[in-house]
């Protein structure tokens, strides 16, 4: 039942209490690894600065990510506003009813999506804790007995503690792509759906203007 539910609605399963727990503690571990490390100066350095910068484009690429599948949810709700009105425009000769239940199940759907993926996508425009060296760890640096290795200690601490929010937002932003994708095929569906049954219905009305004008030639 999960793989259907999936398909249909993906849903973030919570994390475990005990999974949370032994990923903080993993966390302070490999922080008290790093500030109890001697590193070798001046690769080390380089390499926490391109780690640095690895994380802020990861971070930046999710929420720019975010305020792009926002301006589209922006586009998308008045367009399929303007088309609400022809959802209920009964054919002639079609069940009207069963075009209205349609269309409008789809409709619900597709914006039921659409909501879910603003409310990701808000998710990971959400501000959060960032760490960074700054002038307090300068400071701080320039009275400690090795510099370098102070700084560099704190740069790697910094890239440690904002990996596990950065990876948050990578998760909301797949989750808003999930549901983003799922609103594209549910309106594709809705237009494909309010075409043919247009077309449908007017075979119906020829078949059925062709069928009258037998029975009327054979005088039945």
């Amino acid at each position: 039942m999960k793989p259907i539910r999936e398909f249909f609605w993906p849903i973030l399963d919570p994390m475990p209490e005990s999974t949370a727990t032994q990923l903080r503690e993993n966390r302070d571990r490999e922080l008290a690894a790093i500030r109890s490390a001697t590193w070798i100066l001046p690769e080390t350095m380089e390499h926490a600065r391109q780690l640095n910068s690895a994380e802020n484009e990861r971070k930046q690429g999710a929420e720019t990510k975010a305020s792009l599948y926002l301006a589209v949810i922006s586009a998308i709700v008045p367009i399929m506003g303007s088309l609400v009105t022809d959802f209920f425009q009964q054919s002639s000769n079609s069940p009207g009813d069963a075009f209205s239940f349609v269309t409008l199940a789809i409709f619900i759907l597709g914006m039921a999506y659409l909501l879910a993926c603003g409310v990701w996508a808000f998710r990971t425009l959400k501000v959060s804790v960032h760490s960074r060296v700054d002038i307090t760890e300068l400071l701080h640096a320039s009275s400690s007995e090795d510099p370098e290795q102070y700084l560099v200690k704190e740069m790697l601490c910094a890239v440690r503690r904002n990996r596990d929010e950065v990876n948050a937002k990578i998760t909301r932003i797949r989750m808003a792509h999930l549901y983003l994708i799922r609103t594209f095929l549910s309106f594709s569906l809705l237009l494909l759906v309010i075409v043919l049954w247009k077309f449908a219905a007017a075979g119906l009305e020829v078949a059925w203007a062709l069928g009258s004008d037998a029975w009327n030639a054979f005088g039945l």
